[in-house]
């Protein structure tokens, strides 16, 4: 199964479909030579379902930093659940993150000169980005809580 592509119900969610098929595509030919026209013929959708779903390139890239910290959240907490000391716990956290973005390595060197740019809506650290920070941050104040 392609990397991206997730264990879908009968209930295809043409958004996931979409955003799967930009990661692909971000990967094969570079986030600035990816249309979202060729996204939406890639996905077997029009153009005008892409943009229903994707305003544009930027909104699929804060869609793929929410589903990294959804996948990083899931994880971590197994490594949570396991207790132990601070230090412990920060590695099981760490290892849980390693794991998430191993999978998507192709698509950060793809996009990486544009998410690296301070003034990008696509840099980790951006405004637009503050919902996937926002969880990523509470997966490390689980990590601290239990801490003396």
């Amino acid at each position: 199964m392609f990397k991206y592509a997730r264990t879908m119900s009968p209930k295809q969610d043409t958004r996931q479909l979409i955003l799967d098929t930009a990661l692909r595509l971000f990967e094969e030919r570079g986030y600035s030579a990816t249309t979202m026209r060729a996204i939406a013929a890639e996905a077997g959708v029009t153009a005008s379902n892409a943009y229903y779903w994707f305003g544009s390139k930027d909104e699929l890239v804060q869609a793929f930093y929410l589903r990294i910290q959804t996948e990083h959240a899931e994880r971590a907490a197994v490594g949570l659940a396991r207790g132990g000391t601070l230090l412990e716990r920060l590695r099981a956290v760490e290892h849980a993150f390693l794991d998430v973005i191993a999978d998507y390595h192709g698509f950060g060197g793809a996009f990486v000169s544009v998410a690296i740019s301070p003034d990008s809506p696509n840099s980790p650290l951006s405004e637009s980005s503050a919902p996937a920070g926002e969880q990523s941050q509470a997966i490390y104040r689980e990590v601290v809580a239990p801490a003396t």
